[in-house]
């Protein structure tokens, strides 16, 4: 092996490495965002759960005041046509 040829050696070598390293540095950064992708939607989910979660109480109150409403209004229907047999 001549001069010439240890120092094309050499500089593959140098590329081959250089080379190496880039790839686990792109792949090192694939990962960190997909685990930023991943955590964020983790939180969009949470952030969805909890308003499904608050718009199904709210859902149930208002079926329940409704019931109240409609009991409210078959009671003063009530009295109105007790009065109405009164007369």
């Amino acid at each position: 092996m001549t001069f010439s040829e240890g120092k094309t050696q050499l500089w593959i070598n140098s590329l081959q490495l250089i080379t190496l390293i880039i790839g686990i540095f792109l792949v090192a950064v694939g990962i960190g965002r997909r685990d930023y992708a991943l955590q964020s939607t983790e939180s969009s989910i949470v952030e969805l759960r909890n308003i499904t979660s608050d718009l199904v109480k709210t859902q149930l109150d208002t079926i329940g005041n409704t019931k109240v409403q409609n009991q409210r209004i078959d009671d003063l229907h009530r009295r109105v046509l007790i009065l109405e047999n009164n007369d």
